[in-house]
C-alpha cells in the first residue's frame, strides 16, 4: 500500500510539474550559461517540450534533438506510473533498469547535443 501511494505521489509531482511549466511559460535560468557562457545539453529542453506538445517537431529538433526523447521517456513513465498504481506492479522499475543499461549511449549523446547547441547557438 505505501508503494502504491509514493507512487501516486510520484506521478503527482511530475503532472503539476508539466502543467507549471507549459501553463505559465516561465523561464529556466541556465547555470552553464550564466556563469560559464556556454550551453548545457538540457538548454532548449522545455521550449522543445512545448513545440512537441503542440506538434512542431521540426521546431522541438532545432531547440534541442533530445526533446523528442526525452519527451518520450517521460510519457512512457506517466503511461507506466498509472499501470503501476492501478495493478500494483513494478514496471516503472523495471524501465528505469532497462534504460541503466544503455547510460552511456545517452551520456555520449548528451555531450553531442551540448556541442551541436553551442555551434548552432539556439
Amino acid at each position: 500500500m505505501i508503494n502504491r501511494v509514493i507512487k501516486l505521489c510520484i506521478f503527482s509531482i511530475l503532472v503539476i510539474s508539466l502543467y507549471l511549466i507549459f501553463s505559465f511559460k516561465f523561464s529556466i535560468v541556465c547555470l552553464f550559461k550564466k556563469y560559464l557562457g556556454i550551453r548545457c545539453f538540457g538548454c532548449g529542453l522545455t521550449r522543445g517540450f512545448i513545440a512537441i506538445c503542440n506538434l512542431e517537431f521540426i521546431k522541438a529538433i532545432r531547440y534541442n534533438i533530445l526533446s523528442i526523447l526525452l519527451f518520450i521517456i517521460v510519457v512512457m513513465i506517466l503511461i507506466l506510473l498509472v499501470y503501476d498504481i492501478i495493478f500494483n506492479r513494478n514496471k516503472v522499475c523495471d524501465f528505469i533498469r532497462y534504460l541503466s543499461k544503455y547510460y552511456v549511449i545517452l551520456l555520449i549523446l548528451s555531450i553531442i547535443t551540448m556541442l551541436i547547441n553551442n555551434i548552432n547557438g539556439i
